[in-house]
């Protein structure tokens, strides 16, 4: 395993929980309706997307069989900031993306579409405690492409 990455999957949760906090207002500003979600549910669930968008790259990035070896470590990161729900959640998560990401057509701006569209989807779905309206599912790339944007290039 490399050094530099297990740092920074011990640095990854903290930096996603801030960003998480601080969207809650600045995407608030811009789309009012997401200032009805508590502050304590929009940051686990923007900030397992957080963790989603950032390990999706960098399992795209190591390949599966070097990113398995850092599960673990992951896992143990994860438990210690929500024992009860973080891993349900990541795994949720991980299962809601992986639908959205079947079949190899997609091009790279494509699967970032994709990618970014699920995660938002996943984080209102999940505020909302239903599928979201089409509406609100407006609201999915730009919750979902700040995760993305923030982590995807987390590990270099």
């Amino acid at each position: 395993m490399n050094k530099a990455v297990e740092d920074q999957i011990k640095l990854l949760l903290p930096a996603i929980q801030v960003l998480a906090l601080a969207s809650h207002k600045t995407l608030g500003e811009r789309h009012a309706e997401l200032l009805k979600f508590d502050l304590s549910s929009w940051e686990f669930f923007m900030t397992v997307a957080g963790l989603q968008a950032a390990t999706t790259a960098l399992a795209m990035r190591v390949g599966e069989a070097e990113f398995e070896r850092y599960v673990p470590l992951m896992n143990a990161e994860i438990e210690r900031w929500d024992r009860m729900n973080g891993l349900r959640a990541w795994a949720d998560c991980g299962a809601f993306v992986s639908r959205a990401l079947v079949g190899d057509q997609l091009t790279g701006d494509e699967r970032k579409a994709a990618l970014s569209d699920s995660l938002g989807m996943w984080v209102l779905w999940n505020l909302y405690r239903r599928a979201p309206s089409y509406r609100e599912v407006q609201l999915a790339r730009a919750v979902g492409y700040l995760m993305l944007r923030s982590f995807a290039e987390w590990w270099d």
